[in-house]
């Protein structure tokens, strides 16, 4: 029997799809987490948006499209309409990532719900 053979007499697995995440702190956790950060950073992160008060327009790097890189090497994707940098060489974020602040070239990422 030759190994195309007997691939063919394997049976296939059933393929689980994951159950959506409802919970809208979950969801947040999985979408920091998923942009580099630990769980302990992802928590940190998301306390400081749950005390961010109503109507308060600042927002954090975390939570944007175009946040790019890794932890302490973050870079903004969009930093000509942010405003940051006159080169893409210069768009290096260092810690203002975990300053709330205006920007002109943010792009929401991560799904707020009102909590």
């Amino acid at each position: 029997m030759t190994w195309l053979e007997r691939l063919k007499t394997i049976e296939q697995s059933p393929v689980i799809a994951p159950r959506p995440i409802e919970d809208p702190k979950q969801l947040r956790l999985v979408g920091l987490t998923n942009k580099g950060l630990s769980l302990d950073e992802a928590k940190q992160v998301a306390q400081w948006l749950d005390l961010r008060t109503q109507g308060d327009d600042r927002i954090l790097c975390y939570e944007c499209h175009h946040l790019k890189g890794y932890v302490g090497l973050w870079r903004c994707g969009n930093w000509r309409k942010a405003g940051i940098a006159i080169r893409e060489a210069g768009a290096g974020l260092g810690d203002m990532v975990n300053l709330f602040q205006r920007c002109n070239g943010f792009n929401q990422s991560i799904k707020e719900v009102e909590l």
